[in-house]
């Protein structure tokens, strides 16, 4: 007797039952996937963002207070500026090695630009130690007055032109994915360009006002000398500066690392409820198909059925449909991933970097491994019934 063929017949001529449990089945481990892949995401998003900072303090204007994780994280343009010559009198304090503005614009949906919205960061050439570190040197002797660094998250690819009011500008280099808006969203441009772009913005009727004085940042990235105390320094710049918020770097990703336990913990409590609800699902609908099919069970048993051959039929219709079900999951689950990606990390205010493919392989194995078991388990009472009744009560039963 060959049992896989006698499941596949069944599973085609069950068609309704079997498409309700592979549908469960399907919504199962995409949940369980993707909520794998967020938290393993969230984890490598953090370590990626604290290693592309790159500076031990940040600096802007006291109006922008409560919204550094809007603005560090997600790359929420805030349009309020400081005086720059503070970058140059807080170069002569005693503990800074460095220190970078950067002076953040907004892309609007006008005529002038190309790109939509996107997050325009204008960065200093000669001062920067937190973007071109991360550009090949190759890349970096390209970079001229009209020529942007993008993120991630910019559809055109290097060669490409980008405008933004009333100037092009090429791509010449195009960052990784760092699961940061700040990082993906951005097109960064020599910060001179974008003096010159406000300047012109004020007598061309065509271009947005950008309302930015030459000299006035948004920000300046501080990186401290080895051993000097942050906290110190800290005090130093606000004593000085009472107009200005200074946050320590590490505090930005610690804020966010503090939340992700209990993000993991709200994960496990819905996977569990999941679990729960999939077992009892499969558990009720196996007893009422079983229930259906006595008959036919019972006729199997007449002509010569072990009661073991009866148990493993049952058993392996489950896991062809668990397994199909399966399949349709992480499709279902990638697809999210996918279209869903900024949708997810605007949500959260995390950073997103999901696995590499190793691990999204591994999370695949589990969330199979975990649905299979479950709805076994959930199959096996149902089946162990009706292999355990007498033919004969089963023939009579269904008449």
């Amino acid at each position: 007797m060959n049992l896989f063929f006698l499941a596949w017949r069944n599973i085609r001529y069950y068609q309704q039952v079997s498409l309700a449990i592979s549908m469960g089945v399907t919504i199962a481990i995409a949940l369980l996937f993707l909520g794998l892949m967020v938290s393993w995401g969230v984890e490598r998003g953090l370590e990626t963002y604290r290693a592309r900072l790159g500076a031990d303090l940040l600096v802007a204007p006291r109006e922008v207070k409560g919204n550094m994780e809007s603005i560090f994280l997600l790359g929420k343009s805030e349009k309020q500026y400081f005086n720059g010559k503070i970058v140059d009198e807080l170069r002569s304090l005693k503990g800074i090695k460095r220190i970078s503005p950067q002076v953040f614009l907004e892309s609007v949906a006008a005529s002038c630009c190309s790109a939509g919205y996107v997050f325009i960061i204008g960065y200093d050439p000669k001062t920067d130690f937190t973007l071109l570190p991360w550009i090949s040197l190759r890349e970096r002797g390209k970079i001229g007055k009209d020529d942007a660094v993008v993120g991630a998250n910019i559809i055109q690819p290097v060669g490409f032109f980008l405008r933004f009011y009333g100037h092009r500008f090429k791509i010449v280099a195009q960052l990784d994915r760092t699961g940061v808006g700040f990082y993906d969203n951005a097109v960064y441009l020599p910060i001179e360009t974008v003096y010159k772009m406000a300047q012109e913005s004020k007598v061309k009727p065509e271009i947005y006002d950008l309302n930015l004085k030459r000299g006035w940042i948004s920000t300046a990235f501080i990186e401290l000398e080895k051993g000097v105390n942050a906290q110190e320094i800290e005090g130093k710049i606000k004593r000085r500066y009472p107009n200005l918020e200074t946050v320590k770097a590490i505090g930005l990703v610690k804020k966010v690392k503090e939340e992700l336990p209990r993000l993991q913990r709200y994960f496990f409590i819905f996977i569990s409820f999941v679990s729960v609800a999939l077992f009892f699902l499969i558990t009720i609908v196996f007893y009422l198909f079983n229930q259906m099919r006595r008959r036919e069970h019972g006729l199997l048993r007449a002509l010569g059925g072990r009661k073991m051959d009866l148990l493993t039929l049952v058993l392996l219709e489950g896991s062809l449909l668990i397994l199909f079900g399966s399949f349709a999951g992480i499709i279902l689950a990638l697809t999210i991933k996918h279209l869903f990606y900024r949708w997810v990390i605007f949500t959260l205010k995390m950073p997103l970097l999901y696995p590499s493919l190793s691990l999204q392989l591994l999370g695949m194995m589990i969330s199979t491994t975990l649905i299979l078991v479950i709805g076994l388990v959930g199959a096996f009472y149902p089946a162990y019934l009706i292999a355990n009744e007498e033919p004969y009560e089963s023939i009579r039963f269904s008449g």
